[in-house]
């Protein structure tokens, strides 16, 4: 039987820990871009209550919104990304102190809120 030491740099767990986060991290990233494939593919009255599509503009504008908050790592992982009944994508952050939603309205327009909670 042999037993091995650990290894003698302290840098060693943390390296581990800050790669799985990263991993973590980019598989929420991509949930949330096949999420987007997904309300791309809806139909007119996709809630059965004759809600707007987002258009194929409106979901690749919320794509590119998305990509560019992930790039830049000054955002977390939204918590939500859903269609809404008029034909937009809402995107959501609920952290400790604020509610922000985002709401794509076309292919360049893009609507912010935020609240104190």
């Amino acid at each position: 039987l042999m037993i091995r030491r650990p290894p003698r740099s302290t840098l060693f767990p943390y390296t581990t820990l800050f790669r799985s986060r990263e991993s973590f991290l980019e598989g929420l990233w991509a949930q949330w871009f096949e999420n987007l494939l997904s309300i791309r593919s809806l139909q007119d009255d996709w809630d059965g209550d004759g809600a707007d599509a987002p258009t194929p503009e409106v979901v690749d504008a919320a794509s590119r919104f998305l990509n560019a908050i992930r790039r830049s790592k000054q955002f977390p992982v939204p918590n939500r990304i859903v269609p809404s009944p008029n034909g937009t994508v809402v995107i959501e952050w609920q952290l400790p102190n604020i509610y922000i939603e985002s709401d794509l309205t076309a292919s360049d327009t893009l609507e912010f809120k935020a609240q104190e909670v």
